[in-house]
Order: C-alpha cells, then sequence, then structure tokens
C-alpha cells in the first residue's frame, strides 16, 4: 500500500480524526490570511479547513483544495456549500503556476511528503515573493510522530523533524523569518518565501 491508497481508505473517518475546532481556530489565525488572498489548502483531506479559509479570504472562491486522494476530495466536494478550486494532485509536482499563491497550509500532511526539501520547494514556487506558508497539526510533534508509528504501516516512519531539522529544510526549500512553535495540542512552522530581490543571508 502507497501512500495515495493509505489516504483514500482513511477518507471516512478523516473528519474525526482531525477537527477540534479550538486548534483550527488557532491554526488559521496562525496563517495570518488577509481578504483576497488566493490559498492552498494542501493536503485538504476531506476539507475541515476550508470553510474558515474562505471565511477569511472573502466572498469570491479563492481557496485551492489539493490532495492527493480522490477519495478525500469527494467527501470534501460533498460536505461543502461553499465553490473551492477541487484538484487531486501531488505536492511534490503541483499542477500551479509560479507566483500564483499569497498563502499556503499545510494541515495534517507534511510528514506525509516522502521528499520534504522538494515538496516545499515546489509550493515555494507557486508562492508569490514574501508569500507564506504555515504547517499546522493540531497534536505536539511527539504525540504526532508516537500517533504514525502506532498506525504502521506506509505511515509508521513519517515524522515531523527535530526543530533545527525543519529549520535546515524549510531554508534549503527557500524560505526564511522561519518560526517553529511545538506545544501539547498544537504544532506550527512557518515561513516567509525568500525575496529574490534581497541580497544577503537568511533568518531563520
Amino acid at each position: 500500500m502507497d501512500h495515495r491508497e493509505f489516504f483514500e481508505k482513511a477518507a471516512p473517518s478523516w473528519n474525526e480524526i482531525c477537527s477540534r475546532s479550538f486548534i483550527l481556530m488557532k491554526i488559521i489565525g496562525a496563517a495570518e490570511i488577509q481578504a483576497g488572498d488566493r490559498v492552498l489548502d494542501i493536503g485538504s483531506g476531506t476539507g475541515i479547513l476550508l470553510p474558515l479559509l474562505q471565511r477569511e479570504v472573502g466572498e469570491e472562491p479563492k481557496v485551492v483544495a489539493l490532495d492527493i486522494a480522490f477519495n478525500m476530495l469527494k467527501l470534501a466536494a460533498q460536505r461543502q456549500n461553499a465553490i473551492f478550486h477541487w484538484i487531486q494532485g501531488d505536492a511534490h509536482a503541483l499542477p500551479l503556476k509560479d507566483g500564483s499563491l499569497d498563502k499556503v497550509v499545510c494541515y495534517s500532511c507534511f510528514p506525509h511528503f516522502l521528499r520534504k526539501v522538494n515538496a516545499l520547494a515546489e509550493l515555494a514556487r507557486c508562492l508569490k515573493e514574501s508569500g507564506r506558508i504555515l504547517i499546522a497539526h493540531s497534536q505536539s510533534r511527539e504525540a504526532i510522530n508516537a500517533m504514525h508509528k502506532e498506525i504502521g504501516g506506509v505511515v509508521a516512519d513519517d515524522v515531523i523533524p527535530e526543530e533545527a531539522e525543519m529549520r535546515k529544510i524549510m531554508r534549503d526549500a527557500g524560505f526564511t523569518s522561519i518560526t517553529v512553535l511545538d506545544e501539547r495540542d498544537v504544532y506550527l512552522a512557518a515561513g516567509m518565501k525568500e525575496d529574490a530581490g534581497i541580497e544577503g543571508g537568511r533568518t531563520g
């Protein structure tokens, strides 16, 4: 079983796994979305974040929901009233134009990227300069890693790296101004796409 097959099978119960409303609101706040932003919900799953993202963006449908699993997107489309842009695709080869996004939110999906630097670099490609990425989970790094190990199989080794390694991955992918927050009920790693016009070293 590969990752796509795993998430196809997990789709019916995904809402119960990932939906914690007070944490979701914390994540939305950390994403710093502005009205009119074009936002990618990468690894959108069954669309738990979509109504909250759309509320921040405004009435015009500018939220893109992308997932590798068709069944996840099918359930998301059935549950949502608003119009979203639905895409079945792989984070390592996004069918999106360069500089077409203002924000990217990776909720409960980053550990499953097989080539993490490559996937984040692809997301950086699609972001405008100074665009923002947020990697988020509704549990701590330790809890997420333990859960994947307990589930076993194809996700057993899907982990959030230690902070120093996470910062390096994000820097290598083209992000700067990196912040990492690891608490009992939330994990947040954020960064800004490096501005090609700014000389000098990166921060973070």
